[in-house]
């Protein structure tokens, strides 16, 4: 298999894209990742916990202290994901996947902060990790939703009010 049928399997775009969209849809799904962070920063600092927080590297970050480094990870996830997104059609399952994984991560923050346990609690972490960071996100719900052609700015602005009215549920 040469290259360029590696391109075309992906559903690689020629064009390029100008800068606007490009910000603009970069901002539109990374909202819902900083509110993510702000959600893990408002619920650890009431609680003193990251039992709610599945991934490794999140953990890590909070109980060093770090939060920042949150929002930079989140910003260059986007970075990629975004350019996937313009630049490979049929990876555009990752931007879903992504917006996916902001909305389970809060309804997990929510049961953890209301029930005592994430959905996914009995697991362990290393399992916990793997099915609510890849497995749920971007093996299954990603590209269903990317094969529905769900419209990623409603997603998006719905993932954004869940994770602004959590916020505050959990805020006040």
């Amino acid at each position: 298999m040469n290259f360029e049928k590696i391109l075309n399997f992906l559903g690689y775009e020629k064009e390029k894209i100008g800068w606007k969209p490009y910000c603009l849809f970069f901002l539109m799904v990374l909202i819902p990742q900083i509110l993510r962070q702000a959600v893990y920063l408002i619920t650890f600092s009431k609680t003193g916990s990251v039992e709610f927080i599945a991934s490794i590297e999140t953990i890590a970050i909070f109980s060093s202290g770090m939060f920042f480094i949150g929002v930079i990870e989140e910003i260059i996830i986007g970075l990629v994901f975004i350019t996937v997104w313009f630049k490979f059609r049929n990876l555009r399952l990752f931007v879903y996947g992504w917006l996916f994984d902001a909305l389970f991560d809060f309804i997990s923050v929510g049961f953890w902060y209301f029930l005592g346990a994430t959905p996914l609690q009995g697991l362990g972490q290393p399992l916990r990790f793997i099915f609510r960071e890849i497995v749920f996100s971007y093996v299954l719900v990603g590209p269903v939703l990317w094969k529905l052609k769900v419209n990623v700015k409603y997603l998006s602005y719905l993932v954004t009010l869940v994770g602004v009215l959590l916020m505050l549920t959990i805020y006040l």
